[in-house]
């Protein structure tokens, strides 16, 4: 991969060797204090928001170098695919591109990215040794053909990315338990560690200030050190995969002077082979991962007190796991397949001070509610209250 590196930045020190320099620098930041508690349980401070810094490098009217670096924090924050509840989260992405506009209607983007995700799951686990820390490492290229409305460029983009996703701090019990090694075999040291190909298309159209947007995303991971399970809790030799389908659909609408009516849309198909054996009850779960979740975001934006804007949202998340089975309190396993639901509503407040700062605050409470009663290991249901205050910028 870092040969991959190298050649691409040589490839654009190339390009812009005889360009004319321009620097056009784009900034925008929300920076917040804020509380997040899970009820029945403890609560905390901590920083929330997010930066984004790109010191776009305009070498010609063609041609275009954009570094992007992408800070987000976030308190209480879910992971779908592996239920985990994690108290804080810190995502950095970065990325360099090369941008080439073959014309008006067609342009093509070529970048390496890298991210880095520092997740804390428990209040005493040290920052940067997070057991579900992460990093990608990969390439994308896109080619977007732009269709206009009234001089608006309204984009259909294809892209692709590779990538390959690292957890340096998961080691699992297989490499290090002498007992579980041997009947192991040795394999699954790194079971999370995959290799991903994403095809992503998107299109974005405006017509008398009404916006729409759609998404699909096919991403397709390969795990080189995960197997499935045979139905007597024997691990195999076949390699576990995934294929995830994304579709989101987003729309707004506006109302009247400075009142907006939007709803976004989320449906997720994510299919797996991989599967479990509970040895304990001695229960076999095929394509254990594989679910089906749709989430529907519905908000109202509007000014009230002159410049103060107010977005109320409620975001309803069903989810549905075809093949695993929800378990009572005790461990038995019932007839029902799992199905989680997830409720929030939230109100966000946003105030000009200038051209370039506002004052932002907001508030949302979340509920989690599964027929998965078993939560001795992870937690299916539970209450998330969630506050934060401060600034936004913009240059």
């Amino acid at each position: 991969m870092r040969r991959y590196f190298v050649f691409f930045v040589l490839f654009i020190l190339a390009v812009s060797a005889k360009a004319e320099f321009k620097l056009i620098p784009i900034f925008d930041a929300d920076i917040r204090l804020a509380y997040s508690s899970v009820v029945e349980s403890s609560g905390g401070y901590a920083g929330s928001g997010w930066l984004f810094f790109m010191p776009a490098m305009k070498l010609s009217e063609e041609d275009y170098i954009l570094p992007v670096f992408n800070v987000n924090i976030s308190l209480s924050e879910r992971v779908i695919e592996e239920e985990t509840l994690f108290l804080k989260r810190m995502n950095n992405l970065g990325s360099i591109a090369y941008k080439h506009k073959f014309s008006k209607e067609l342009e093509g983007k070529l970048s390496f990215d890298a991210r880095y995700n520092f997740n804390m799951e428990t209040k005493d686990e040290p920052f940067g040794k997070g057991l579900y820390d992460l990093y990608d490492l990969g390439f994308s290229g896109s080619v977007s053909f732009n269709s206009f409305y009234n001089e608006t460029s309204l984009p259909l983009t294809f892209g692709i990315k590779y990538y390959q996703r690292k957890y340096p701090n998961y080691t699992s019990l297989g490499s290090t338990n002498t007992t579980i090694a041997a009947l192991t075999g040795g394999k699954e040291a790194a079971p999370k560690d995959f290799n991903a190909v994403a095809f992503t298309v998107n299109y974005k159209t405006m017509f008398s200030q009404i916006f729409a947007e759609a998404a699909y995303n096919l991403v397709l991971k390969n795990y080189p050190d995960a197997f499935t399970r045979t139905a007597q809790g024997a691990i195999s030799d076949t390699l576990r995969a995934d294929a995830a389908h994304y579709l989101s659909l987003s729309l707004q609408l506006p109302s009247a002077n400075k009142t907006f009516f939007g709803t976004d849309a989320d449906y997720t198909l994510y299919a797996s082979n991989g599967s479990i054996f509970d040895s304990d009850n001695l229960v076999y779960t095929d394509n254990y991962y594989s679910f089906a979740s749709l989430a529907l975001k519905p908000y109202y934006s509007f000014n009230v007190l002159g410049n103060l804007n107010t977005a109320i949202f409620y975001q309803l998340l069903v989810r549905n796991y075809g093949n695993r089975k929800a378990r009572t309190g005790g461990g038995a396993y019932t007839g029902e397949n799992q199905c989680d639901l997830e409720n929030t509503l939230g109100v966000s407040f946003k105030y000009p001070l200038d051209k370039n700062f506002n004052a932002v605050a907001g508030m949302s409470y979340t509920t989690v509610d599964s027929n998965m009663k078993y939560q001795d290991y992870v937690k299916y249901n539970f209450r998330i209250i969630s506050a934060s205050a401060g600034v936004s910028m913009s240059f």
